[in-house]
């Protein structure tokens, strides 16, 4: 009896550590990334910013993405001297309705800690003009404004059967709608140019741009921290371990595809 009363004691005392464990496992795992997010913030504010960015990057890495987590992210890059880090977030941030006025101040203001260390490079007006139909032209409305034109010169076009001004609402009428066509044909043409472009920050202190995708072979430039670059994706596949960019200067070659992020 008493053997077997100690057996069931410990049979007792071993299921509940087990169930204690798996309450605390479960714990843990019930944390989820608002929690982790609001446990960064208290790190970031307490100057805990390594901290600060475990927490952040973890929840990340599940995939997981917020205008507030990418301008934390920054802020906490910043706080940690890690400026092209901190550049690259604060876009990311910039994507996003809610942080893009915030995000934008901190890339301004990253951007002048920036030049105080290394040159600006000069910037081509053709590659403004590239990056802005790429990376900020909103094609939905592109595509809206060309659905309406061409509404709108069907109303003219078939007004002009019914007044006596026919030729003017016809020719107004066929000259909306083409333009519509137009602009319709335009934004289909811009987004699959998006999808072979995209933007890609700079984030080691320094790295060399190659003409060919090889470490042996001298550089034709050299580029430095926070400098914004232009990815071409599909040339970037050809090689591993590479990423073929251009330059706000018009100058393209191979970069380590470890020394930027892209976005």
């Amino acid at each position: 009896m008493m053997a077997g009363e100690g057996y069931h004691r410990l049979s007792g005392g071993l299921l509940i550590l087990l169930l204690s464990l798996l309450c605390c496992t479960g714990s843990f795992a019930r944390e989820n990334p608002q929690e982790r997010f609001n446990r960064g913030n208290f790190l970031l504010e307490q100057g805990e910013y390594y901290e600060a960015l475990q927490l952040y990057r973890d929840i990340e890495q599940d995939e997981y993405s917020s205008g507030p987590l990418f301008l934390n992210m920054a802020i906490s890059y910043a706080h940690v001297d890690s400026l092209g880090m901190s550049k690259y977030y604060f876009m990311k941030a910039q994507k996003y309705v809610n942080t893009r006025k915030t995000a934008g101040e901190g890339v301004a203001f990253v951007e002048g800690l920036l030049t105080q260390r290394r040159d600006e490079l000069p910037r081509l007006s053709w590659i403004s003009f590239s990056e802005w139909i790429h990376f900020e032209i909103n094609t939905v409305y592109i595509t809206i404004a060309g659905i309406f034109m061409i509404n709108m010169g069907l109303i003219f076009f078939a007004m002009g059967w019914f007044y006596s001004f026919q030729q003017l609402l016809k020719y107004t009428g066929i000259s909306s709608a083409v333009f519509g066509v137009l602009l319709i044909m335009a934004s289909l043409i811009i987004d699959a140019r998006t999808d072979v472009y995209s933007q890609a920050v700079m984030v080691r202190s320094q790295a060399e741009i190659r003409a060919h995708p090889v470490q042996e072979e001298d550089g034709i430039s050299r580029i430095y921290e926070g400098y914004t670059l232009t990815l071409d994706q599909i040339r970037s596949r050809e090689v591993e371990g590479w990423k073929y960019v251009r330059l706000s200067n018009g100058l393209n070659g191979w970069v380590e595809d470890q020394a930027i992020r892209t976005f």
